[in-house]
């Protein structure tokens, strides 16, 4: 995460630069999405958790959308 936001391929709003900073944020922020990522194939289970995971995946794509402007994310994933 800390890469990511300091890469200048991207246009970083500056109020998130603080968060590059603090390795604790970045970690769980990491985690949270490597979790996420690989525990997908549970939606399959049941619909209240494929609801779950598809309200969250678009909900963290549209954020990286309005965040960063990766508009092509939100497509491409949709």
């Amino acid at each position: 995460v800390s890469g990511f936001l300091r890469a200048t391929n991207y246009q970083t709003p500056p109020e998130l630069h603080w968060v590059a900073n603090v390795p604790a944020i970045c970690w769980i922020l990491s985690w949270t999405t490597m979790f996420f990522e690989c525990s997908f194939p549970l939606a399959l289970l049941s619909p209240r958790l494929c609801f779950f995971y598809m309200s969250a995946g678009l909900i963290f794509h549209l954020l990286n959308f309005f965040v960063f402007g990766l508009n092509r994310f939100v497509f491409a994933w949709a």
